[in-house]
C-alpha cells in the first residue's frame, strides 16, 4: 500500500493518483465498517439458526425440541486418567462434530394429563421451513419468529407445548395460556380468533426464549357469596394482584366473581377478604387463606 506523505503546513499538497487512491479506499473502509457496526447495533432480532437431523416430520411454524448430536464423541474422548492440556479433547470425533455442527431434533410435546411441558428441561427452537423426516434442515433457535398456536384467549401473552390429547396433528404446536410458569412471550397476536372447525387454530410471533409471566401468581379479593367447606369452588370479586399484574378482563368485570377452587375445605362469608394462588400443574386458582369472623 502507498505510503501517504505528511503534508508541510502553510503549503499546498499536490496527491499523486496512488496517495488518492489509497486514501479513498481507507476511507471507504471505514464507512463501510461503520455501517456494518450500526447495523448490528440497531439488529433487535438477532435470529440463529441451527442445523438439524429431524427425526419425524416438522411441519413450518412447529416447535422443535433439539437432543442429542448427531456425532457422537463419547467414545474418543480421553480417559480421566489422560493429563495432557494441549490434547485434551482433541480427537477425531470432536473434529467430525465442529464439521457437522447438528443435532437430531423431534417436535416439541406436552404432557397428555395437565397439559404442561413433558418435563420442562429442554432446549428448543421453530422449524420455520417444512423438515421431512430423515432430512437435515435449519431451525431457528433465538429471535422473534413464527409458530402455530392454540389460542385460548386473546388477553393471553405467553404459550408453551400443546398436549398431544388436544387433536391429532398438532404435535408441535403451542397452546396459549396466562402464565405462571416460564414459556414463550407472543408478539403480533391475532386481532380475533378465527371461528373454524379448528376455532382456536391460529398463529402468532414469539419470542424464542422461556421467558416467566408478569402475570400476577397471587391475588386477594372478596367472597361474593356465603360458602361451606362442602363447597369444591366458589366465586371472589374485586381480584387484586398481590405479585405481578391482572389480567385487562379481570380488570373491567368480575364476570360476577373469578372461580376459586376451595381445595383446603374452607368457610366463607360474603365480602370476607380472601387469598388465591395459581396452580399451575391444574391451570386454576386456589384458595390458600381467608378472613376469619369473630
Amino acid at each position: 500500500m502507498t505510503r501517504i506523505r505528511p503534508a508541510t503546513p502553510g503549503s499546498p499538497k499536490q496527491m499523486t493518483a496512488a496517495e488518492h487512491n489509497t486514501m479513498a479506499s481507507a476511507v471507504n473502509y471505514v464507512m463501510e465498517n461503520s455501517k456494518e457496526r450500526a447495523a448490528a447495533i440497531h439488529n433487535k432480532r438477532n435470529n440463529v439458526f441451527f442445523p438439524v437431523y429431524a427425526t419425524e416430520f416438522l411441519r413450518a411454524g412447529c416447535l422443535v425440541q433439539l437432543n442429542s448430536p448427531i456425532t457422537d464423541v463419547t467414545k474418543d474422548f480421553p480417559p480421566a486418567t489422560y493429563y495432557s492440556w494441549m490434547t485434551a479433547g482433541q480427537t477425531s470425533s470432536t473434529v467430525r462434530l465442529a464439521a457437522s455442527p447438528a443435532t437430531y431434533a423431534s417436535a416439541a410435546r406436552g404432557d397428555s394429563t395437565n397439559s404442561q411441558w413433558s418435563n420442562g428441561y429442554g432446549v428448543y427452537g421453530v422449524a420455520n421451513d417444512p423438515i421431512m423426516r430423515g432430512a437435515v434442515g435449519y431451525v431457528q433457535v433465538a429471535g422473534i419468529c413464527a409458530v402455530r398456536v392454540i389460542m385460548n384467549s386473546l388477553d393471553h401473552n405467553f404459550c408453551w407445548p400443546a398436549p398431544d390429547n388436544i387433536t391429532s396433528g398438532y404435535t408441535g404446536t403451542l397452546v396459549s395460556a396466562y402464565g405462571g410458569r416460564p414459556g414463550f412471550q407472543m408478539f403480533g397476536k391475532p386481532s380475533e380468533i378465527p371461528e373454524t372447525d379448528e376455532s382456536v387454530f391460529t398463529w402468532a410471533y414469539i419470542l424464542l426464549n422461556l421467558t416467566t409471566s408478569p402475570m400476577a401468581t397471587r391475588i386477594m379479593g372478596k367472597v361474593y357469596a356465603n360458602f361451606n367447606s362442602s363447597s369444591s369452588t366458589f366465586l371472589m370479586v374485586e381480584p387484586t394482584p398481590l405479585n405481578g399484574l391482572i389480567t385487562p378482563s379481570w380488570k373491567a368485570a368480575d364476570f360476577g366473581g373469578v372461580p376459586i377452587y376451595n381445595t383446603l375445605r374452607m368457610e366463607g362469608v360474603t365480602n370476607f377478604r380472601v387469598f388465591a394462588e395459581y396452580n399451575v400443574w391444574h391451570d386454576r386458582w386456589e384458595a390458600y387463606a381467608i378472613e376469619c369472623g369473630d
